[in-house]
């Protein structure tokens, strides 16, 4: 069987055909007090790390000492997810800490040549230049312009002019704009808002792959957070940070101008890390060096389909054999080129996709939009910009907000909030083609947020809706119901939608109380879980079935978030969902993670009982239902 070497750099061409359709970006699931505690934990984490790291290299100690001291001190920090190291390689290992996805790697620690790498003050991290054409020649990407993403152009030498002259090359060949995202400015939040109105994106960085992923190295973590760290979007490496498809896919704001992604980044196609980044992006790669760039692109710009550009490419290099010491082969994918079954085997391309074809004279800017923005404080957001028509050449020259204290945005339209309160977003566009400069205002809106969020701590008194994250499929999660499904036993499922930033959609067919459960008890003692609707508790009958009980059962919340009830006899003891028999929840012997979503409301609970004089003796009322809430979750996240 053939194993794929590691190369240097890979080259990945990524075609994105179809447009990805605009997702809420607000990323904070939790508090920002949660989110300031999960990344101190973090920070705190990769302290041990780097001190173990620098003590061995101290030592004396070789490469592969050094990345086993770093695994030591990973297995004694408390935070670290014992059971999650995993891909061990040459570079060293990837592990999370409570869940949220890290990796040690020597190579991108300690291996990078930085001579003369200082950054000159005349050039900021984002730079938009323009082309010297004005006359508009594409035919499939939907917009001239061109982007691209450096991270390490004042962190590692090695990295040269070459894709700065090709990027501007490339708009000078189609008339449109090259934007050049550099050094720390090459965040993930900047990153996917500069995606919407580009036809050709570049990436020129360092990569790595884990699992069925392939990220692209950043040298910041700005704007990255936990959801992003939990779902796997996003890995910390303490002194380098990484984003995949999975990120740009749920963070881009607008619609996708049918771009052609090169990505030229190391194991950015690696066999193991192609269904992620594959499909999130429709992405394909080919592994090589700067030689197959300069041949490829010659082609494109002389009018060729990707599948001639490549046939070329090859009948100039050949086709290398990656398994016998050469670079890795030439892969595209696209709606008509799937990932090959065997990477190492010389593809035949059918993509079509060109370029040029069709010149034409942009038209000029007949009316420009600006969405407004609803956010909870501490969330982000992308600005929406709405530019018609479609075929204007346009350059977003400036954001702006009128009141820094309730939101800020960055000079890429990310805006973040900051406290309750309004301000107006000013954004200004030029129209390339006649110089016309058109401002156009929003309001940002920064409101407590109102309804369900992901948390992963309990509070006495609060109400939650409980979905087994087994459970959860794309946007449909089923959450704990309050009837029985078969012979008085089990509880239903109930479906409801997951949003992509940890909040809740709950259809307007379903009745939140009766999947919203009131939390008592204690961490210690475990949780008692009381249903709104019904008054009934999440408990077990006399056979030790789960089923909607009069008396209350604790359920331990451990650290993997099982749901344990500690005495069924026969050691059935956690919340699991049988979606084999229409997503009924049960017990069983083995635990499954459970997502929490508590309500968040703008009622105020008193902290303590009124001090008045005590009623006299009566007869105890019958028990009754907890005070309902609103019986539907705002239908959209904020």
């Amino acid at each position: 069987m053939k194993i794929r070497k590691l190369i240097a750099a890979a080259l990945v061409l990524i075609m994105v055909f179809a447009a990805v359709p605009v997702l809420s970006l607000a990323e904070g699931i939790n508090t920002a007090a949660y989110e300031a505690r999960q990344l101190s934990k973090l920070d705190r984490a990769w302290a041990v790390l780097e001190t173990a790291e620098a003590e061995a290299k101290a030592a004396g100690k070789s490469r592969t000492q050094v990345i086993q001291a770093v695994y030591q001190a990973a297995l004694n920090i408390g935070a670290v997810d014992k059971d999650s190291f995993s891909d061990f390689n040459k570079d060293g290992f990837y592990f999370s800490v409570d869940g949220m996805n890290c990796s040690y790697n020597y190579r991108l620690r300690n291996e990078i040549d930085a001579t003369n790498c200082i950054a000159s003050p005349d050039e900021p991290g984002i730079q938009v230049f323009e082309s010297e054409s004005k006359v508009v020649n594409t035919r499939d990407a939907g917009s001239p312009n061109v982007l691209l993403v450096a991270p390490w152009y004042s962190s590692d030498s090695s990295f040269t002019d070459q894709y700065k002259n090709e990027a501007q090359s490339i708009a000078n060949a189609t008339g449109g704009t090259y934007t050049l995202i550099q050094n720390a400015n090459a965040t993930g939040p900047n990153i996917a808002a500069a995606y919407p109105g580009k036809g050709v994106i570049i990436y020129d960085s360092h990569g790595a792959q884990s699992g069925t992923t392939s990220y692209l190295c950043l040298t910041a973590s700005t704007g990255l957070t936990t959801t992003d760290y939990n779902n796997g979007w996003a890995i910390n490496g303490g002194s380098w940070y990484g984003i995949d498809g999975r990120y740009i896919q749920n963070h881009i704001s607008g619609t996708l101008a049918n771009p052609f992604v090169w990505m030229a980044i190391c194991e950015g196609m690696k066999k193991e890390g192609k269904g992620t980044t594959g499909s999130a992006l429709l992405a394909a790669g080919c592994g090589g060096v700067y030689k197959y760039e300069a041949k490829f692109w010659t082609e494109m710009k002389n009018g060729s389909t990707v599948k001639d550009a490549i046939q070329v490419m090859k009948n100039t290099y050949g086709v290398p054999d990656p398994v016998s010491g050469g670079d890795a082969y030439p892969i595209v994918m696209s709606p008509v080129d799937a990932f090959p079954s065997n990477p190492d085997s010389n593809q035949t391309v059918n993509c079509t996709w060109k370029l040029l074809g069709g010149s034409t004279t942009p038209d000029p800017i007949t009316s420009v939009s600006v969405a407004n923005i609803s956010l909870a404080p501490g969330e982000t957001a992308n600005v929406t910009v709405t530019v018609a028509p479609t075929t204007a050449d346009y350059t977003i020259t400036s954001y702006s907000s009128s009141n820094t204290s309730v939101a800020k945005v960055s000079s890429s339209g990310v805006v973040t909030a900051v406290a309750v309160g309004t301000a107006t977003l000013t954004v200004k566009v030029k129209d390339n083609s006649t110089s016309t400069t058109y401002t156009k205002t929003a309001t940002i809106t920064v409101a407590e947020f109102e309804g369900y969020k992901l948390v992963t701590t309990v509070e006495p008194g609060s109400k939650y809706i409980i979905i087994d994250s087994a459970d959860i499929s794309g946007t449909t999660g089923y959450a704990v119901g309050n009837t029985v499904v078969a012979n008085s036993h089990y509880l239903n499922g109930v479906a409801v939608t997951v949003n992509s930033n940890g909040t809740l959609t709950i259809p307007s067919s379903v009745s939140a109380n009766a999947i919203t459960w009131v939390a008592g008890g204690s961490a210690s003692a475990g949780y008692t879980w009381q249903n709104v609707a019904n008054g009934k508790y999440m408990g077990l009958d006399s056979s030790e079935y789960l089923y909607p009980s009069s008396t209350a059962v604790n359920w331990l919340y451990d650290s993997n978030k099982y749901f344990n009830n500690q005495v069924d006899s026969e050691g059935y003891y956690y919340l699991s969902c049988d979606n084999s028999n229409s997503y009924r929840y049960t017990t069983s012997k083995n635990g499954s993670a459970i997502n929490l979503y508590k309500l968040y409301t703008s009622e105020v609970t008193p902290t303590a009982a009124p001090t008045a004089t005590p009623a006299p003796t009566a007869t105890p009322a019958p028990t009754a239902a907890p005070t309902a809430v609103p019986t539907a979750a705002p239908t959209a996240a904020p």
